[in-house]
């Protein structure tokens, strides 16, 4: 059934689910339990993904992104999502901008500012992404998480920035305003006030 949906919609859905999963599993209700689900999921989605995209009809690699979507998913229902959410939502209400587009130009941004809450587990996501840590403490290596979603962006020809799909930071008020009211932002590991939701904006602009 997804054999024929197209590599630009293919790429948004899956970085759907891969945030579901790295949200997930970084948020402050992540149990052990939605951990498995949610690494398995950012496993499968690094090690899939790309193999679709050059292969819409490489059904091996479609199940594995469906089964990446059905784990995160689960992952996201019992532990819940962070800020990529809580910004992402009112992008796709105040800028009728697709969820999983507006997910994937957010998600390297949202990583960077809340690695340092959790380096181990941020460590953890660039491993099952395919980062080798080389020795690198928990900190150093919480970095490549930002440096593999940055890779699998580029590979999958999503937009880099917000201005790319028309956003403008006349809007970044509302947005800010809206974000705050989300469930997300208190379930994120790192605390994020009205400026810091901003700043992330402001970067994600391009």
């Amino acid at each position: 059934l997804t054999v024929t949906l197209p590599p630009g919609l293919t790429a948004g859905t899956a970085l759907d689910a891969l945030t579901h999963a790295i949200e997930a599993f970084t948020c402050l209700r992540a149990s052990p339990f939605t951990d498995s689900l949610a690494l398995g999921a950012i496993e499968l989605i690094g090690s899939h993904l790309r193999r679709v995209l050059a292969d819409g009809r490489d059904l091996e690699a479609r199940h594995n992104l469906l089964m990446a979507a059905a784990m995160a998913g689960m992952a996201m229902a019992n532990a819940g999502l962070g800020l990529v959410h809580s910004i992402s939502q009112p992008l796709g209400t105040r800028c009728r901008l697709p969820h999983g587009l507006s997910n994937a130009v957010l998600l390297p941004y949202v990583l960077e500012f809340n690695r340092t809450a959790s380096p181990a587990k941020f460590a953890r996501v660039a491993a099952a992404l395919g980062k080798d840590p080389g020795g690198r403490d928990d900190l150093d290596a919480s970095g490549m998480a930002v440096e593999a979603v940055e890779e699998l962006l580029a590979d999958a020809g999503l937009p880099r920035g917000l201005s790319e799909l028309g956003v403008t930071k006349e809007v970044f008020p509302l947005l800010c305003e809206d974000a705050l009211k989300g469930g997300g932002i208190r379930n994120n590991p790192r605390p994020a006030g009205k400026d810091d939701i901003a700043e992330i904006l402001r970067q994600a602009l391009g």
